[in-house]
């Protein structure tokens, strides 16, 4: 899952909203970007402890609940066996170099 925590409104939402974990909000090493930044082992590994109770299901409807964003990361099969992506559809369909990507497909619109 991929969190896009983009400023320390974002952080403290996602910390007490989401993670149920406030005291993270005020933790010294995380309060600012740049603190989290300069401690982003120590950060990934607290966010990662904590999402790790939920299933993505969970953790997404948790985050999507809180309006944090995110988006799960998908297997290759996983997005070309998408029913979004399957016949009546138009989208990229290459091979990524790396084995976790997402892929956009779009279904095709009807002229008429």
């Amino acid at each position: 899952m991929l969190i896009g925590v983009q400023n320390d409104t974002g952080w403290r939402t996602l910390v007490t909203d989401v993670l149920d974990a406030p005291a993270l909000a005020d933790d010294a090493r995380f309060v600012t970007n740049v603190d989290r930044v300069a401690h982003r082992a120590e950060c990934d590994a607290e966010v990662a402890a904590r999402t790790s109770r939920w299933s993505n299901a969970e953790l997404d409807a948790r985050l999507a609940a809180a309006g944090v964003p995110a988006a799960q990361l998908k297997e290759v099969d996983q997005v070309v066996d998408h029913p979004s992506c399957g016949p009546g559809t138009a989208g990229a369909r290459s091979a990524p170099s790396t084995p976790k990507s997402m892929l956009s497909c779009r279904r095709r619109r009807s002229r008429g």
